[in-house]
């Protein structure tokens, strides 16, 4: 009876459980700031081996918007304030996202310039072990759905329901006479007179295609030419 006093006043075994933050568990127990690095040092990294190769002006300004984004919304005052002196510094931490690679290149460059200041071993920045990491595409990520067809992440910034998944096309938004959108380029300053007469001279010798020379001023006239057809939808009939 006695022993059976004992055991019921025993101690109870330490909680050995190891900690979940987000249903990912991390060994010990480790601080809010430790655990949010490790989550997105993995998001940039994986971000930039899926980046193209040859990204678009889009491309461009998404990257940067996010990396903007964290340097002003980032949920830990003492990180934030450090990518904010990081991405103000010119060249080599000014954002490379000119490719791909360049960009992986920078991002683990820039994630060893934390690791140093916490006085931990740097990685290795070789392209191909940064590949083999984060260059990933596994089934469960992959999809035969279309997505949302000529998603803008640049226009969606600047108005949320125009990137909408669920709002309808704007039909008409597009012209194909050539003159025609390099006035709209002039007139929005999408090109000044230089660049234009570059193109139309392009186009007029055969250099680059006439049909080619439409698409990309469609391309970087998109949006003031869907604001333009939606204007014409709204207008008293």
């Amino acid at each position: 009876r006695a022993a059976a006093a004992g055991n019921s006043s025993a101690p109870a075994p330490a909680d050995t459980a190891v900690p979940k933050f987000g249903g990912i568990e991390f060994p010990g127990s480790l601080p809010w700031r430790e655990v949010l690095g490790r989550h997105t040092w993995f998001l940039l990294h994986a971000a930039a081996a899926a980046y193209p190769d040859d990204p678009t002006e889009e491309d461009i300004q998404a990257m940067r918007f996010l990396y903007g984004s964290l340097g002003q919304h980032y949920p830990c005052k003492v990180c934030k304030h450090h990518l904010q002196s990081q991405l103000g510094k010119g060249p080599p931490r000014r954002i490379d996202d000119s490719s791909r690679a360049n960009l992986s290149q920078w991002v683990c460059e820039l994630h060893n310039e934390v690791t140093w200041m916490k006085g931990k071993a740097v990685f290795d920045c070789d392209g191909r072990r940064l590949d083999l990491m984060y260059r990933k595409d596994p089934a469960e990520c992959r999809t035969d759905g279309p997505g949302v067809k000529g998603w803008d992440a640049v226009a969606w910034e600047r108005d949320p329901a125009a990137g909408h998944p669920e709002m309808e096309p704007v039909a008409g938004w597009r012209l194909e006479d050539l003159e025609a959108l390099l006035g709209r380029a002039a007139q929005y300053s999408v090109l000044d007179e230089e660049e234009a007469a570059g193109v139309r001279a392009a186009a007029a010798s055969g250099a680059t295609p006439r049909a080619e020379a439409v698409e990309e001023l469609n391309r970087r006239l998109r949006r003031v030419l869907q604001l333009e057809a939606r204007a014409r939808r709204l207008e008293p009939k």
